[in-house]
């Protein structure tokens, strides 16, 4: 079983969570799809640490949906080659 992080072991890492939830927040705001990759990892990890963030449910969605909005625009601007890579080890 994966360990979870104690409530109080989380103010060490509050300052760069703080800011790495900044950027992943601008990544969904601008929509940025080159970063999509960064943002599944990014609620890969804060659901690994923090299980009742999301339900195993909600965060299926979220990922296979970052995920298919990779492949989608990497389909609509013809950059099949330069994104197969990605989408072919995220599949």
């Amino acid at each position: 079983m994966e360990s979870v992080l104690p409530l109080s072991s989380l103010r060490l890492l509050v300052p760069p969570l703080r800011l790495t939830s900044a950027l992943m927040w601008q990544v969904v705001q601008d929509q940025n799809v080159e970063q999509f990759g960064k943002l599944e990892e990014f609620v890969s990890v804060m659901t690994n640490l923090m299980p009742e963030l999301l339900s195993k449910r909600q965060r299926a969605t979220l990922i296979v949906g970052l995920r298919a909005k990779t492949g989608q625009d990497c389909r609509q601007a013809n950059l099949a080659p330069t994104c197969s890579a990605y989408t072919a080890m995220h599949l």
